[in-house]
């Protein structure tokens, strides 16, 4: 675990689900397995919330962990971190591309966007 997550970040950057089985972590699985595609340069992992993180609530599940140069950098708990039930791979390539892992051609926030057509 140590070895791949955290000393792999050194190198490249990683993002690491922490997931436990629920719909939310399915969905996220998804999103970033869309994204590994295109960022190859990024190393996603999945991790199974279990004794080895046993400090980690399954209720807290999906929790995306990003390392660089050997830290965590940025760290999102359950789809509400993104934009909820309406998140999708460019929220999320969004929120990583703030943390400065990858750079993306999206020009605005895609959440912010969706939640503006949901209040009018």
């Amino acid at each position: 675990f140590k070895e791949k997550i955290v000393v792999g970040s050194i190198h490249h950057p990683v993002v690491m689900l922490i997931f436990s089985g629920s719909t939310e972590c399915a969905i996220l699985a998804k999103l970033l397995k869309t994204l590994s595609f295109k960022f190859p340069k990024i190393s996603f992992f999945k991790i199974e919330q279990s004794e080895m993180l046993r400090n980690v609530p399954k209720e807290d599940c999906p929790i995306v962990m990003v390392y660089n140069n050997g830290v965590v950098i940025g760290q999102f708990v359950k789809l509400d971190a993104f934009a909820g039930a309406k998140t999708t791979s460019e929220v999320v390539e969004w929120k990583l591309s703030k943390l400065g892992i990858l750079k993306t051609t999206l020009e605005v926030n895609v959440s912010v966007i969706k939640t503006l057509d949901t209040l009018l």
